[in-house]
């Protein structure tokens, strides 16, 4: 079986969506929908921290976090 971490982040398509890696650049707009261990981020500077923590479990291949795009 082949896990992450990948040498080239997944990116998922089909008709009319684009599944990508979060970047730092991504994180203002999905405030809205930035939850971390069931907990939701209230701040920008907290979001932050939950996509470290994000970044750091895929980087153990514990997951894969896309978002739309």
């Amino acid at each position: 079986m082949n896990l992450p971490p990948y040498a080239q982040y997944p990116r998922l398509t089909g008709e009319g969506i684009l599944l990508r890696e979060v970047l730092p650049a991504d994180i203002p707009a999905l405030m809205a929908i930035f939850f971390y261990d069931g907990k939701p981020a209230d701040t920008l500077t907290e979001a932050r921290e939950m996509q470290a923590r994000i970044d750091a479990d895929y980087a153990a291949g514990n997951s894969i976090p896309l978002v739309h795009s």
